[in-house]
């Protein structure tokens, strides 16, 4: 199961965002539904925001202890920004291409395949930075408890 886990999570995470976003969206309709402006727009804006720069690198550092014993990480780095990227932005980019707004999209995908990958990319060395370290302060109690006996 715990293979599997590597594999699966970005589609969960996906899934997650859109069901979420779901949600969030009736619930704007639901209070600015029938208002003139743009303040349900705005606020479906600011959840994808705060997704994105908040819940996203939350999400890279989880993933980064699933593929720490990896051999072959940075291509589950590589894996996880291209699901997440291609999920986020795939339902919008078949509807983009007939209308010629394909480019917006892909730029837009890039964008969220790099960043994606960078919170991924930087939460691995965080990750084996402390275990390394808790490693070696464990190592150095024990040491120390078995000089003092």
């Amino acid at each position: 199961m715990k293979k599997a886990k590597k594999y699966i999570y970005p589609f969960i995470f996906s899934i997650s965002f859109f069901a979420l976003f779901v949600i969030v969206v009736i619930v704007i309709n639901r209070f600015y539904g029938n208002k003139e402006g743009y303040g349900g727009l705005g606020l479906a804006l600011l959840f994808i925001i705060l997704w994105i720069l908040v819940v996203v690198p939350i999400y890279c550092f989880k993933y980064s202890k699933l593929i720490c014993e990896e051999k072959r990480k940075f291509l589950f780095i590589i894996y996880n920004s291209l699901v997440i990227a291609i999920c986020y932005t795939g339902p919008f980019l078949m509807a983009a291409i007939p209308s010629g707004d394909a480019d917006i999209i892909i730029k837009i995908a890039f964008t969220i395949f790099g960043w994606v990958a960078v919170c991924t990319y930087v939460s691995y060395p965080v990750r084996i930075n402390t275990t390394k370290e808790s490693d070696e302060n464990n190592s150095n109690e024990t040491r120390d408890s078995v000089t003092k006996v």
